[in-house]
């Protein structure tokens, strides 16, 4: 409590010089006047703390006395205040940001989404915009309760939404409706997803319409969900007034032929930087465009752009501006050994043909390799072309719109002696 007292009413480091000061503190003391960490730092020297409203007093007191009395450091309220009342337009300014942050602190400033996966945030964003909830809204005017209503009802895809206010944040939580998804159930063939040579066939659901052996094109039809008229189940469709079609579905497989070409130069450049560089600036305004800072005379560079747009939020000013560093670079040709060219040519183009190979392929074959050495006016390099022959899975499933859906029945090749099945 006495801490606070001294702080509300201030205290005041003084220090007394004069012959036998002690004669001061006995002075003071007999006045009734407390000092308080009293320190003789000199013979004819004291430094005290005495109460702020004392030192008017103890000032004639000394000055009565002959001795001399200076302030040495000034503590608490009555002081700062009086700083600030020196500094009114500093004190105006503080006034007004607090008032300013006050205003501010009830308003919406930022708004995010969470949980929303196959929705769109953006289509969130914009229908609880359209409710009321948007940036700089009070917060008073944000019915959370009927805001998750008009949101559950504008988007059939959510199953629950939760708006939270925190601050000058409001974040919208949703969860989706568990949909079984339309690839599951929906209609259509199977067709082959490249060029081969059909080695076997196992139907699942629908009707083969190749046999082994056959030679097939990409998004020839393999297998048809199409169900034959005499099938029980074409009735029950039609009489439904359903399209007569099931999701074929099986696995077929064939031999397919990869290729792939790749080149390896047998002079490799590096770039080795100089230290030189150079910076421009770039900006567009609407229509409006400019280029701030000459362009460097670099022959062989290397750039680098980094874009900014100010803006608040999802909110941005049609200003953008684009900070483009040049770095010179010097190129320098080395040449390769002609077995290290073909090396490197050989293991990109299989690179290549790994890529193209789905899972489960087989590679039954060695795989046929051309090389060659080429050169021109520019440079000389090696270039590889392989083929490889594998057996993979071609079956790729093709869904069928309604109106296709009642198209003649598919004719099954003659090769073929694999009987139709219709699929459940």
């Amino acid at each position: 409590m006495a801490g606070w007292s001294r702080s509300i009413c201030g205290t005041v480091i003084i220090m007394v010089q004069g012959p036998r000061p002690e004669r001061f503190l006995n002075s003071a003391v007999e006045a009734r006047y407390v000092l308080r960490q009293v320190r003789r730092v000199a013979p004819d020297i004291l430094v005290a703390a005495i109460p702020a409203p004392a030192f008017r007093k103890l000032r004639i007191l000394a000055r009565n006395g002959g001795w001399k009395i200076s302030v040495v450091q000034r503590f608490g309220w009555p002081f700062f205040l009086r700083k600030l009342l020196r500094r009114r337009g500093f004190v105006v300014g503080a006034v007004l940001c607090l008032l300013v942050i006050y205003a501010l602190s009830g308003h919406i400033w930022f708004i995010s989404v969470s949980g929303a996966v196959v929705v769109p945030q953006e289509q969130i964003l914009a229908v609880a915009r359209e409710h009321g909830l948007r940036m700089g809204v009070p917060k008073s005017k944000v019915a959370q309760k009927s805001l998750e209503r008009q949101i559950l009802l504008a988007i059939d895809r959510l199953a629950w939404v939760n708006v939270e206010v925190s601050g000058t944040l409001a974040t919208i939580r949703v969860a989706e409706k568990e949909i079984p998804e339309a690839a599951l159930t929906q209609p259509g063939d199977v067709v082959a997803r490249c060029d081969g040579v059909v080695q076997e066939i196992v139907t699942l659901y629908g009707i083969p319409v190749v046999a082994p052996g056959e030679v097939v094109t990409a998004g020839q039809l393999l297998i048809s969900g199409l169900l034959p008229v005499q099938d029980k189940a074409y009735h029950d469709k039609a009489a439904k007034g359903e399209p007569p079609y099931i999701r074929a579905h099986g696995v077929v497989t064939a031999r397919v032929w990869h290729e792939a070409v790749a080149e390896a130069g047998l002079l490799v450049r590096h770039e080795v930087p100089t230290g030189k560089s150079s910076r421009r600036l770039h900006w567009q305004w609407g229509a409006h465009q400019g280029v701030w800072g000459a362009e460097a005379d670099f022959t062989h560079y290397r750039e680098r752009t980094v874009s900014w747009q100010p803006g608040w939020g999802s909110w941005r000013l049609p200003l953008r501006i684009i900070w483009e560093t040049r770095h010179e670079v010097q190129v320098n040709a080395v040449e390769v050994n002609a077995d290290e060219a073909t090396a490197n040519a050989l293991s990109a183009a299989w690179e290549q043909v790994q890529a193209q190979l789905p899972p489960g392929a087989v590679v039954d074959k060695p795989a046929h390799i051309q090389m060659e050495t080429v050169e021109d006016s520019a440079e000389a390099y090696v270039r590889v072309h392989i083929v490889v022959e594998a057996i993979e899975d071609i079956h790729q499933f093709q869904p069928i719109t309604e109106s296709a859906a009642y198209i003649a029945q598919p004719t099954v090749s003659r090769s073929s002696r694999l009987q139709p099945i219709p699929g459940p």
